[in-house]
Parts: C-alpha cells; sequence; structure tokens
C-alpha cells in the first residue's frame, strides 16, 4: 500500500506539473476559462489525495482491546504466627478489567507497541493493595496504566533492537489459561513486572529443527518520584537479563525452549516499602520514626529454565520451569526506632528480622512450576479446553512475578508464581464464540513462610480462590 501512494504521489506531481505548463500557456494566451478549469482539477486530485494518504496512515495503526468481568470468593485461614490463634475470612470481590492495545508500521523497519489497562473492584472508585513492584498484570488502583509502550527497530534480518517499557508480562505459559496467542517472549518464571528498558536481539540461523535466537535486556525498575535529582530514599533496581531461546519446529510438535539468566546488583528499598514497613511499626501504637535506609541490601541472580511444547495431534498443551535464585546480603537492613529515642522497634534485613547486624549472607532457593492445557476431543464448533497448573517453592524463594488473573491481589505472601510454599490451579475454558469465553477455575494456595518485604518469617497460610470470568476481545 505504501508503495501505492508513493508512485500515485510521484504521478500526481508530475501531473501537476503539466498541469502548471498548461496554466501558465493559458495566462500567456489570455484564455482564462481554461485556467479556471484546470485550477478545479488540481484542487480536486489534492482532496483525493489527501484522502488516500489519510487512509494509508489509518491502516497503519491497528487497535484491538479486551473486556474482562471477574467474580472472585476467597477463603482464607491460618495462624497468627505470634499468638498461634487460628484465623479466618472470607471476601467475595467483583471486579472489571479494560485493556486497549496498539500496533502500528511507522516504517518498513520500525514498529510501534503498545497497551493500556485499567482495573475496577465495583462500586468502587479507588481501591489500593500496593504491591513491592508495580505492576499493571494485576490491580493495585482504578488509575489508567502504561503497560507497555515500546518502539522494535529492525535493523535487518539478523538483529533487532527495541526501547520503551518493555512487553515483561503476559509472557509464556500465560498465554495458555488466556486462551490467546503468545504476547511476550520474556517467561513469567523470570519476571513480570513492569521494566522500562532496552533490548538487543540476534536472530541466528535456523538450526536443525530449531530457530535460535540471543537477548539482552537492560531495564530499570522500582523508582517512585519525578526528581532528577532523587532523594537517597527513593531506590531504582537496573536489571541485567541474558536470554538464549529456541523455537522448536519438530513434525506435529511445536516448542519453545528459553534459558533466562537474570542479575540485579543493587537491590533495595522504594518509598513504598518503607512506608508499608512504617505501617507494621506503628501497629504498635507508638510513634516511629526512619533512622537508617540502606542504598543498597543485596545482589540476586536468577536462573530459568522453560520448555513449552504443543502437541498438535493430541491437542495437549504442556510446560515445565525450573528456577533458581541466590540473594547474597551485604548485611545492611532497614531501621525504625521510637520517635526521639535511640530504641529500635523494627528493623528489616535482607535475610533478618530482627534489628541485630544482618552479617553477611547468602540464601539459595529454587521453584518448579508444572502445567498442561487439553482441547476436550468433543465435536462442537468451539470446544472446551481444561488446564491444571502447580507451583512449588523453597524458602527464601521471591520472584519479581505477578500472576495476572491467578489470586487478583497484589499482596506478595499469595501471589501464584511468588509462593514460598505451594500453590495448584484448576481451570475450564468455554469458548462461546470466536473471540468471547468464560473461564472457571480454583487454585489454592498454601505458604510455609511469609515475606516482609525481603524477610522471611514462618507463617503457614491458605487461600483458596474459586472464580469464574467473562473475556471479550474486538
Amino acid at each position: 500500500m505504501d508503495q501505492i501512494i508513493i508512485s500515485f504521489a510521484k504521478s500526481f506531481r508530475l501531473f501537476s506539473l503539466f498541469l502548471v505548463l498548461g496554466m501558465m500557456s493559458s495566462v500567456i494566451f489570455g484564455n482564462e476559462a481554461e485556467l479556471d478549469k484546470l485550477k478545479d482539477r488540481i484542487d480536486e486530485l489534492e482532496e483525493l489525495l489527501e484522502k488516500i494518504e489519510k487512509q494509508n496512515a489509518s491502516d497503519r495503526i491497528h487497535l484491538t482491546s479486551d473486556f474482562r468481568l471477574m467474580h472472585h470468593n476467597y477463603q482464607y485461614f491460618g495462624e497468627n504466627p505470634q499468638t498461634s490463634e487460628r484465623e479466618s475470612d472470607h471476601v467475595v470481590v467483583n471486579q472489571l478489567r479494560f485493556r486497549l492495545n496498539m500496533r502500528t508500521s511507522i516504517v518498513n523497519k520500525l514498529r510501534f507497541t503498545g497497551r493500556i489497562t485499567v482495573f475496577k473492584n465495583w462500586g468502587e472508585n479507588e481501591f489500593v493493595d500496593p504491591p513491592d513492584l508495580t505492576g499493571t498484570g494485576v490491580p493495585n488502583d482504578t488509575s489508567l496504566r502504561l503497560e507497555r509502550a515500546y518502539l522494535d527497530y529492525f535493523i535487518n534480518d539478523t538483529f533487532s533492537f527495541s526501547a520503551g517499557r518493555l512487553p515483561g508480562s503476559g509472557g509464556p505459559p500465560m498465554e495458555l489459561m488466556e486462551n490467546t496467542p503468545r504476547k511476550s517472549t520474556y517467561p513469567v518464571g523470570a519476571y513480570s513486572i513492569e521494566l522500562d528498558g532496552l533490548v538487543l536481539s540476534w536472530n541466528l540461523p535456523d538450526y536443525w529443527k530449531m530457530r535460535p535466537a540471543l537477548r539482552f535486556i537492560y531495564g530499570e525498575v522500582g523508582a517512585t518520584g519525578g526528581d532528577i535529582f532523587r532523594d537517597e530514599d527513593i531506590h531504582t533496581m537496573r536489571v541485567a537479563i541474558y536470554q538464549a531461546e529456541a523455537e522448536l519446529l519438530f513434525r506435529n510438535v511445536e516448542g519453545l525452549l528459553i534459558y533466562d539468566h537474570l542479575q540485579i546488583d543493587d537491590v533495595g528499598l522504594s518509598l513504598e516499602n518503607i512506608r508499608r514497613t512504617q505501617i507494621i511499626a506503628n501497629a504498635t501504637g507508638l510513634e516511629t520514626q526512619v533512622v537508617q535506609i540502606p542504598e543498597s541490601m543485596a545482589v540476586v541472580q536468577r536462573d530459568v529454565i522453560h520448555l513449552q511444547l504443543h502437541l498438535t495431534p493430541f491437542s495437549l498443551d504442556t510446560y515445565f520451569s525450573y528456577i533458581s535464585n541466590i540473594i547474597k546480603s551485604n548485611g545492611k537492613f532497614l531501621q525504625i526506632n521510637i520517635k526521639g529515642t535511640d530504641i529500635p522497634i523494627l528493623c528489616v534485613g535482607l535475610n533478618r528480622e530482627d534489628c541485630l547486624p544482618a552479617g553477611s549472607s547468602t540464601r539459595h532457593s529454587h521453584a518448579y512450576n508444572i502445567g498442561t492445557r487439553y482441547q476436550l476431543p468433543i465435536d462442537v464448533k468451539l470446544p472446551p479446553k481444561i488446564g491444571l497448573e502447580y507451583h512449588q517453592a523453597s524458602k527464601w524463594y521471591f520472584a519479581t512475578v505477578y500472576h495476572g488473573d491467578l489470586n487478583q491481589t497484589a499482596n506478595i505472601n499469595f501471589a501464584f508464581h511468588n509462593v514460598a510454599g505451594t500453590a495448584i490451579h484448576l481451570y475450564w475454558i468455554q469458548p462461546l464464540e470466536k473471540n468471547l469465553f468464560l473461564r472457571f477455575g480454583y487454585q489454592r494456595v498454601d505458604t510455609d513462610y511469609e515475606k516482609i518485604i525481603f524477610s522471611t518469617i514462618e507463617h503457614k497460610q491458605h487461600l483458596i480462590d474459586t472464580y469464574v470470568l467473562l473475556n471479550a476481545r474486538f
């Protein structure tokens, strides 16, 4: 289409030149009637060209959206770690979510992709459940959020460059329960957060039955505030990610194999972390004061192996992820005293919960994620699908992820892929139309350890979520 427009524009300019020459000759020979006709024809052609150019610009912009209604029935039970008393609660939450997606080809080698998202609880104009890292993939207030906005520049068939708010949410295997094609390259086991940064991709030649690629990602996350000279309280974590991947193209079997290494050299506290810690300290009824804020508390390394397969003859998808975390503490911690005194009331280090010097330490943890989705062999136009997911992680495990609709909360203790314990999710997808489906689900999260900022204390809690959602794409 672009080539047609360019060709038409060139022809129009050439034709206009002849018309101008014609007008000059008409002026010279005094034929005013012919001059008026030529002017009218030029105006008509200019109007036609303007319409075609506008149509071409609108054709390059592709807008899609999805709308989701959700009903969650939460049941919580556990023991109070201080009193050992049994606690329980029951909450019903109705929510809606709206997303607007945009993709446009600016020129042949340059493409823009964006998404904005908004959540809302029924009957509420505001609700706040602040996470430890920002995340538009799950609700934390009713603001309109920029989930992704980035440019892709294709240098050639081998190299490409991306910059902006990267597609850090909804990676594999999230597309299985979302009943949609894959929307991100980066596995949810590695990270699923808002990440602003740069990506350099290298697409290697096909080898055997594989289409390999290498990626380097640099990003920043966790900052708040808008001052160019930020307060020392406001901390930005710089993230480096190295990823090797290969699309598997076997007969009757398609798949994806990914190795991902993530490193954060300056894990620290944001103002949100500090505010939440103060809330915990103020629960004692005493007036408190933050007296010690570490700029950096640790180095975090994460290695992820993710294998995902689609077995076409059986209409079966399956995946397996292994995640290994290493957290190297530098011994620094956040300290809150009783206001006007040197008496500490609360200290939070990376690996310690008391007010003693934490000391340098290294903590190892790991997690497994296993899942499958099967399309039932029923002779109907839109057959249903059933899915099962299982997560298990050891003490000290934490992940920079949110799991979307699984447990519609940003609470770091119950986010499915962030649990230091076990979690299971069973769901049924029932398509109603091509772009309309229902999903019925049951998930249970059993935590063995509770996270307070980065620290972990033994605290057994259980959360059950029985939910139904209706999703429409248009």
